[in-house]
């Protein structure tokens, strides 16, 4: 076997090793964070659904114009008028169903704090990634680097 053969044997074995399974445990963790993908798009589009069917009822109660099923905390009658809301759709609406509302914010607190934990994670396994990818990248520098003192070793050997 030549010594460029016997480079070539080795240089493989040492991409199958660090490379290879490098990217092997990165496709593992590419399905995880798909998986963790899908649960952040489902808690959207469930927000993004209640949120829809709020906003729906609200503009049904206005146009029935019917104060008395909008279910307002009692102070607000106390300083806006009932017909001081429904001159003003856009106060009107920012007003009824105060627990139904409160109970969306709720939603959309936990959706961000959830995405925002998500994001950090990520961000911590990136970096750990990354850290572990440039050891593996300076164990290929110094496996390369011997590799290359052999061959050279043998060159001049052979030479002789």
């Amino acid at each position: 076997m030549s010594g460029l053969s016997v480079f070539m044997t080795k240089q493989e074995k040492v991409f199958k090793e660090v490379i290879v399974d490098f990217v092997g445990a990165e496709g593992l963790d590419y399905e995880g964070m798909i998986e963790v993908q899908k649960i952040v798009e489902k808690c959207h589009k469930e927000f993004s659904e209640s949120e829809k069917k709020l906003q729906a009822k609200k503009e049904s109660l206005f146009k029935n114009k019917n104060v008395d099923k909008w279910k307002l905390d009692p102070q607000i009658l106390n300083t806006i008028s009932k017909e001081g809301l429904l001159g003003n759709k856009q106060l009107a609406i920012s007003k009824m169903l105060p627990k139904e509302t409160e109970d969306l914010q709720e939603q959309y607190i936990s959706y961000v704090y959830f995405v925002n934990r998500i994001l950090e994670e990520v961000a911590r396994i990136n970096h750990r990634k990354e850290k572990a990818f440039n050891k593996r990248l300076a164990k290929i520098y110094s496996r390369q680097d011997g590799l290359t003192q052999e061959v050279d070793l043998a060159a001049k050997c052979s030479g002789k």
